[in-house]
């Protein structure tokens, strides 16, 4: 199984040494930034499969960093917990708002770190799942709309329309604007 690989968003130097250690240990890859706009670009191009992220930073606070990384399709879907000292109920119904996952509270245990971080990436697996099995029901649903060999179809040749079947097709073959049918009798269609 391939290891999870945790960002790791925070400007704490002694507590950013601590969590990457931590997380090591509990046998996570994890890369880390200081700053939130280093942390939005590490997001963007490595595509982690979770982020945790102080909410009280210079520059660039936790909020910017979910709301940009929202705007993305790529890392729209990235489990997001917020670590955070302020515990005032405004904050955390903004976060919420922007799409947070979840919230450590600071000070915060090794054991709710852990168990927050398996809850998430737990989620996210089975909601790929989910989204795996849907594309596979859709794509049953697309093969069993398609053309059956009796189908009919309809063209307009030299500008008369005309109607073929599919079955009546032996191959097409197409060259910029035009299309050349080939039928079973022996004739060929020139289409623009």
């Amino acid at each position: 199984m391939n290891k999870k690989n945790i960002l790791i968003i925070e400007d704490d130097v002694d507590l950013l040494a601590n969590l990457k250690l931590l997380l090591i240990k509990e046998n996570y890859e994890v890369s880390t930034a200081a700053n939130g706009k280093v942390g939005i670009e590490k997001a963007k191009e490595l595509l982690p499969d979770l982020i945790i992220c102080d909410v009280l930073m210079p520059l660039t606070n936790g909020y910017e960093v979910l709301e940009e990384l929202s705007k993305s399709k790529k890392t729209r879907s990235i489990p997001f917990i917020f670590l955070t000292a302020k515990v005032e109920r405004n904050d955390i119904r903004l976060g919420m708002a922007l799409g947070a996952d979840d919230y450590l509270f600071k000070p915060f245990e090794r054991v709710e770190l852990l168990m927050a971080i398996k809850s998430r990436l737990s989620k996210r697996e089975m909601l790929i799942a989910d989204h795996v099995e849907e594309e596979k029901d859709n794509l049953k649903s697309k093969k069993s709309s398609e053309y059956e060999l009796d189908d009919k179809l309809f063209i307009t040749v030299n500008g008369a329309p005309s109607i073929i079947t599919i079955n009546e097709i032996k191959y097409i073959s197409t060259l910029d604007h035009y299309t050349l049918l080939k039928l079973t009798n022996g004739k060929s269609i020139f289409i623009h």
